[in-house]
């Protein structure tokens, strides 16, 4: 046996340049840092701006005097996946698996040694042994524990300034918001003095009080008129009530919540908003229209600022919603018990909220994020109100990290930050965005004063802003980046250079060198797709005051080419202690990504309509099949599946062929991709190609689960990095014609994974509860003539119902925890109408089946039915609401209406002897066995599905049949989920009575939301049923 190798270190992050053993799988963590600090030295004083080679700089790694309260933190599953190479613990790789000793991690990308797919050397090709090695890795991420290092100090030097006039009001802003306080903002003495010195834990309203609000909220989006209406009616009834007129109301709703909008005036043309250091102005910088109307002398335009104290404060003093606001303390205390936990091993063996993201487990463990602090998720975006004429306007909303996942996301919980008008795009978007950071940064320097409702406590809460979303384009408005085009085109900033054809200006995240290229900037070496790491924030700053040294417009153009910056973020403003280092609290597009950008990619290739460089030729795409008749056929067919979609899976697709071009939605993009894609073009799509495509299906699919296990997340990195690679290898295939084809979309998915050990589960800080928000305050848009007002009217409104209803939980109309005509079967299941009014015996297949399950389940007890017995005697039950919030229906009700008015929902997944089945709900009903009642449910099975198949499909395409003989009694709790059973004959007529299967990507996570719900159709019954 050969002797165990022996690795030293001795770098200087982690050893103190002391050399000492270290394990194996933790040497190559160690070896990334002492590489990086030999190419500082090598550079010092030569090259200003930072690549992701060279990126770290000496930084400030002073521990804190305070003794370090967990080492084990500093687990596998947080710091060792959080390094890589030229990079300070914000991305991930798998130090674990070199490219000597893994089959996957370090396959060659050379110019001459690329392995194509399907190949059976390298790690491109080959899956059957993605089960073993997922377990291998997962042994192998051991590493030991390591010291923590220190915040990291994205303070500028002394004194810096700027003498281009972007970046100079860029600055003004920034130490506007470094020296914000209470004092100097922007609300009245009794609104500080009320911010100050909350008042009593909730203030108890007398009956005419309560029911003037309780009507308020119930024709909330009616117009005004409804409510004095209502009020006048009700007064006639009852004369000596004292019902408060909506005016009064409003008032009233106001004071009780003390949510007023911080009012400032704008640019008519949307460029700027008169704030901060632009608050003195008296006409527009860009367009020199005058703030004032000449005529009236009054404003010509203003803006609504909801501020984010009296929300919180609010939610704290209520002990119910106080409750609800100390999960996340709750939750991460169990999080750093199970990482003390020897048996663990420090490690985390699962991610499945922001909780569990590296960077939030290290702002605790420094101490930045208290039990009693409030923690906050920023998240922008742009909408246009109308389709067929001008009416852009952009929204920001608050998430509040504190609560459960199941209640953050749902709109009762979610705080509109401020409404900003259009017609235009601003062009000063830290104006607009000044009011709330200035206010939050108040708050986070001076605190803010809670009475808990749940320990009846007075306490100081600190506000932390974790993380900012937003999609592409609204990102550069408060990151600071270029567009996606720049030399920098990674949208996390990890330091990736593009590279662009010859004479052109875009630059493509392209990883593997073109053969024949040589373009200065652009000629590095291949990058390996699964080396990818995350945010470097050091790079950012030595290339944000490189930045700002620029000494006039063309140096600037120049600079912001070399840094991909093009301004300071508006972030950094706020103290380096309340929220991550910049660009490292940056999330990625997750919402736009996977979906929208890669259809407008994918399908455009696939159709041979993608743009086709002059040096290239479509018809040598072998791939692009999707064609005349073809590409009728595979829209027909996706437009099929409508009615095999349940309602609970939100909207369905539509005929791709007949839609694409008119506004797809994201959903049917995720519907397309994620559920329909890989069967529908199966034998149409070239296999390398659709196999490459089922490689990205496989990892999204993990990425979008709630619970993510560390092999897991391992087997999404692997099989996403071989669909990168592929992906250049097959479509690109080294050509300067093809650059283009490589988006910015491909190259934030290998993030995804990374991201995932960074923040947590990526669907949770994505953009989905931006576009709800703006869909429902667009949709109560009463006032045509003036839509920006009204629009920031319900933005206010909504601010002022939520703070209400979380302070006053009993105001709430919420329906009823137990349905009429449902019978509650304990654990979350409820049988839901119709229902057979009376019991009868069945007869036939079903009838046997019956009788052959209750003498064999009687039998177990010693009872036997008589002889001549014909079964048992069961009243029908149309639907059961499962503990996932979804609602199973039976082929009973389904049936007996037309297909096109049914979103089929009788399709289900369960648990029958210990494996997952799937089958079709004939009806449910409550049995009677040895006395006690049991709830069931006849289902006809379907087939265990085709093996081979399914490993074929890179395990996501799972093909089943209808059994001749799969009728069955199961227990009605065995069913885990409603699925979507879409026969084959959608794409082929002749495969009868066989079919293919699509869970719902990440399903628990839609479901936290309102958009989700199982809508009732003609399929669905109320009371007792007749039949």
């Amino acid at each position: 046996m050969a002797p165990k190798k022996v690795h030293y270190c001795r770098c200087d992050r982690y050893c103190k340049g002391i050399e000492r053993v270290v394990s194996r799988s933790n040497y190559y963590l160690h070896r990334s840092m002492e590489r990086q600090g030999s190419s500082q030295n090598e550079a010092a004083g030569t090259v200003p701006v930072l690549s992701a080679q060279s990126a770290l700089a000496d930084r400030d790694v002073n521990q804190p005097d305070r003794p370090h309260p967990s080492q084990s933190i500093l687990s596998n599953s947080v710091q060792s996946i959080g390094a890589n190479e030229g990079e300070s613990g914000c991305g991930w790789t798998d130090p674990s698996l070199d490219e000597q000793e893994s089959g996957w991690a370090g396959a060659s990308m050379d110019a001459g040694n690329a392995t194509g797919a399907g190949s059976d050397s390298g790690h491109l090709g080959d899956t059957a042994r993605q089960s073993a090695e997922s377990e291998s890795m997962a042994e192998a991420f051991q590493p030991e524990l390591q010291p923590h290092p220190a915040r990291f100090d994205d303070s500028l030097p002394p004194g810096i300034s700027s003498c281009i006039p972007e970046l100079s009001t860029a600055l003004e802003f920034r130490y506007a918001i470094e020296s914000a306080s209470l004092d100097n903002g922007d609300m009245s003495p009794d609104q500080l003095d009320r911010l100050r010195n909350p008042g009593p834990l909730v203030k108890t309203l007398d009956r005419d009080t309560r029911l003037s609000i309780k009507l308020f909220l119930s024709t909330v989006n009616a117009a005004d008129s409804v409510y004095e209406n209502v009020r006048l009616d009700m007064l006639e009834d009852e004369p000596e009530r004292d019902l408060l007129s909506f005016h009064s109301v409003k008032k009233e709703v106001a004071n009780l919540t003390g949510v007023t909008p911080i009012v400032h005036h704008m640019c008519p043309n949307t460029c700027m908003a008169y704030t901060g250091p632009f608050s003195e102005l008296q006409e527009c910088r860009s367009c020199n229209t005058t703030r004032y109307d000449p005529k009236t002398k009054k404003p010509r335009q203003y803006f609504y600022t909801m501020p984010l104290g009296p929300q919180l404060q609010e939610r704290w003093k209520e002990p119910q919603s106080a409750h609800l606001m100390g999960h996340r303390a709750r939750e991460t205390s169990k999080i750093f018990e199970q990482l003390n936990d020897p048996a663990n091993g420090g490690s985390l063996p699962e991610y499945s909220d922001i909780y569990h993201g590296q960077d939030y487990l290290e702002a605790v463990d420094r101490g930045d994020i208290r039990p009693s602090d409030s923690v906050l998720l920023f998240s922008m975006d742009g909408a246009q109100l109308y389709r067929d004429k001008k009416s852009d306007c952009w929204i920001y909303i608050w998430v509040l990290l504190d609560l459960p996942p199941e209640e953050r996301y749902k709109k009762r919980n979610v705080l509109p930050g401020a409404v900003i008008p259009g017609p235009n795009n601003p062009e000063h978007m830290e104006s607009f965005l000044f009011p709330g950071f200035h206010h939050l940064a108040a708050l986070q320097k001076e605190g803010l004063r809670i009475i808990n409702g749940a320990t009846s406590t007075v306490e100081m809460s600190n506000l932390f802003l974790l993380l900012g979303s937003a999609d592409g384009p609204g990102g550069t408005y408060f990151t600071g980046f270029v567009g996606h085009h720049g030399y920098f085109f990674c949208r996390l900033y990890c330091g990736i250079h593009g590279r662009h054809k010859p004479e052109g200006s875009h630059y493509y995240g392209a990883l593997l060198k073109p053969n024949n290229y040589n373009e200065d900037g652009c000629n590095h070496s291949d990058i390996n797709a699964s080396t990818v790491g995350g945010p470097l924030p050091e790079m950012y700053q030595k290339n944000l005051v490189f930045l700002l040294g620029s000494t006039g417009k063309t140096n600037y153009k120049a600079r912001r080419k070399e840094t991909g910056l093009s301004s300071t973020s508006i972030f950094s403003g706020l103290a380096s202690n309340r929220r991550l280092p910049v660009p490292c609290g940056f999330v990625g597009d997750s919402m736009h990504v996977p979906t929208l950008n890669l259809g407008d990619l994918l399908v455009p290739l696939w159709r041979g309509k993608f743009q086709v460089d002059p040096g290239d030729d479509v018809h040598t795409w072998d791939w692009a099949v999707l064609s005349g008749k073809v590409w009728e056929a595979h829209g027909a067919a996706v437009g099929a599946s409508r009615q095999y979609l349940p309602g609970s899976f939100d909207r369905p697709p539509r005929n791709i062929a007949d839609k694409v071009s008119s506004g797809y939605k994201a959903k049917e993009w995720q519907h397309y991709f994620y559920g329909l894609a890989v069967p529908l073009l199966y034998g149409i799509l070239p296999f390398a190609y659709w196999r490459n495509l089922c490689k990205l299906v496989y990892a999204v699919r993990i990425l979008h689960q709630h619970i993510i296990s560390r092999p897991q997340l391992q087997s999404a990195h692997r099989w996403m990095s071989e669909f990168h690679q592929e992906f250049e290898l097959l479509y690109v295939q080294r050509k300067v014609s093809r650059l283009h084809f490589m988006r910015p979309c491909l190259h934030f998915l290998l993030h995804m994974p990374g991201e995932t050990v960074r923040t947590g589960p990526v669907p949770l800080s994505s953009t989905w509860t931006m576009e709800r928000m703006i869909g429902d305050l667009g949709g109560q848009i009463k006032q045509p003539s003036n839509p920006y007002h009204n629009l920031s009217e319900r933005g206010l409104r909504q601010c002022q119902i939520n703070t209400l209803t979380a302070a006053y939980p009993d105001l709430a109309r919420s329906p009823p925890l137990t349905p009429s005509h449902s019978d509650d079967l304990g654990d979350g299941f409820l049988f839901l109408s119709a229902r057979e009014r009376t019991p009868r015996t069945h007869h036939g297949e079903i009838g046997d089946t019956l009788r052959e399950y209750f003498i064999q389940e009687e039998a177990i007890f010693g009872n036997v039915p008589p002889a001549q017995w014909l079964g048992p005697k069961i009243r029908r039950w149309a639907r059961l609401k499962l503990p996932n919030g979804q609602v199973a229906r039976s082929a009973w009700k389904e049936q007996n209406k037309p297909p096109e008015k049914v979103r089929q929902a009788r399709c289900v997944k369960l648990l029958v002897d210990g494996e997952f089945r799937f089958g079709e709900i004939l009806f449910f009903f409550n049995g009677e066995i040895n006395g006690a009642r049991r709830p069931l449910a006849m289902v006809s099975l379907l087939s265990p599905h085709d093996k081979d198949l399914f490993e074929l499909s890179h395990w996501t395409l799972m093909s089943v049949h209808k059994e001749e003989r799969g009728l069955r009694v199961v227990s009605a709790k065995s069913i885990l989920s409603v699925v979507a059973m879409i026969p084959w004959a959608i794409r082929d007529p002749e495969k009868v009575d066989q079919y293919f299967i699509y869970e719902q990507l990440g399903m628990e996570i839609s479901l936290w939301s309102e958009s989700l719900e199982n809508e009732e159709d003609e399929a669905d019954g109320i009371g007792d049923d007749e039949d």
